[in-house]
């Protein structure tokens, strides 16, 4: 993985990568937390001008703090760079479908689906076209049809586009779903059915685990505190633990700021020297950083 041995003082936004003219267009394109204001992002990306958005710690904090669009945004960023980035596409990606937005979902999905950032796995991509389909992206059925025709599983596919086209009444997928019965005349309406059903019961499932989800979130509270080790820590809190987004100072006076669970680094984050120098950026798991490919 990428690790960028920069020096930032805090507060400091400034992206040294940048050429100059273009700080005061990035700085007024993160201002405000909007849909606007991520769209200008997202139109400035495509220019020279500012060509190394990973490295500008604003998208970067905007993505940390949660901001879903920022996540996305973030997660292409990498997808349009090298092929060893691809980890992080889906990890932003993922990011953002589990706080539920519909459009990171079929993202992930594809990832899962196509092997970026992962090998492929078609389960898990079923699992997340659902969670789509279950937050009114109807049209993911269809996707999770094609996947499922991807590894030949025909009478899933059938059961999957039937299951898209009560939904939706396409015609596309009503041709779709005739051409692959028609290939397949030994599948019986009964077995087409029972697939049905098992669908209905996963996207039931998915809708009762996505408010769980939501539950959660709400339980997590924002505590300045010292911790038994004498850290201060300041940021989620729940279980009596570190949970979620936080910033935590070690008796060293070493700073980490990003993801928690359970007491834990987890997740995305940045771990700083007592000089304020990026000592290491990037994934994290139960405590340690993760070296990726």
């Amino acid at each position: 993985m990428r690790q960028r041995m920069k020096i930032y003082n805090f507060g400091n936004s400034r992206n040294r990568n940048l050429k100059k003219g273009s700080i005061s267009n990035l700085k007024k394109v993160f201002s405000v937390n909007s849909l606007d204001q991520i769209k200008k992002l997202f139109f400035l990306s495509l220019f020279p001008l500012s060509t190394s958005l990973w490295s500008n710690p604003q998208l970067e904090s905007l993505a940390t703090q949660g901001d879903a669009k920022a996540q996305i945004l973030l997660a292409h960023t990498f997808l349009n760079s090298s092929s060893k980035d691809s980890y992080f596409y889906l990890y932003w990606m993922k990011r953002a479908a589990l706080q539920g937005n519909p459009e990171a979902c079929q993202y992930t999905a594809r990832a899962y689906r196509d092997g970026i950032g992962t090998r492929v796995n078609i389960s898990k991509a079923g699992d997340w076209y659902l969670k789509a389909y279950a937050l009114g992206k109807v049209d993911s059925l269809t996707s999770l049809a094609e996947a499922f025709i991807k590894e030949e599983k025909f009478i899933d596919a059938i059961a999957a586009y039937k299951l898209a086209f009560q939904n939706s009444e396409s015609i596309e997928n009503k041709l779709d779903l005739k051409r692959l019965m028609d290939q397949h005349p030994e599948i019986t309406i009964k077995s087409i059915n029972s697939k049905i059903e098992n669908l209905k019961k996963r996207i039931r499932e998915t809708k009762s685990q996505n408010k769980k989800t939501v539950s959660s979130k709400k339980n997590r509270k924002h505590v300045r505190i010292k911790l038994p080790d004498a850290s201060n820590y300041m940021g989620q809190f729940s279980n009596g633990k570190p949970n979620g987004q936080g910033k935590i100072q070690k008796p060293n006076r070493k700073i980490y700021i990003g993801e928690f669970l359970e007491g834990k680094e987890n997740g995305f984050g940045t771990l700083f020297s007592q000089n304020g120098e990026i000592i290491y950026q990037g994934l994290w798991n139960q405590g340690n950083p993760i070296q990726t490919k």
